[in-house]
């Protein structure tokens, strides 16, 4: 995958174009992206604006700020007000099972500097 925090670019394992993404189109929001994961079927990208990690669905190109649906309480009040060292929440991807309905991401509380790192899993409904 190449990108210029607009376009992505996914080659296949032959150095051809398999596919081309316009990312402000798909996430709806006219700014750069940072690409944290892919697959076939879903795009995981951070707006460097808001700094939520948000999951681009490609089938039904439905898009989804993660942070809403992994974190509640102070943890997800934390990642809408927070700027420092950035902006956004603090999710990480960290991968999908062979089918692509689950997405695995990793969270660790801002608000204990000895806590373990949590492993959220997101289902989507419509992936397989």
């Amino acid at each position: 995958m190449l990108t210029d925090g607009r376009k992505l670019t996914v080659y296949n394992d032959r150095g051809e174009v398999s596919a081309l993404h316009d990312l402000p189109a798909l996430a709806g929001k006219d700014e750069s992206y940072a690409v944290l994961g892919a697959g076939k079927t879903f795009l995981v990208v951070r707006p460097n604006t808001t700094g939520m990690l948000t999951l681009i669905d490609l089938v039904d190109r439905s898009v989804v700020e993660l942070a809403g649906e992994l974190l509640s309480g102070d943890e997800l009040a934390y990642a809408q007000t927070n700027d420092v060292p950035f902006r956004g929440d603090l999710l990480r991807f960290g991968g999908s099972n062979t089918d692509e309905s689950e997405l695995y991401f990793y969270y660790k509380s801002p608000f204990d500097p000895k806590a373990e790192y949590i492993r959220y899993t997101y289902t989507r409904q419509d992936a397989k």
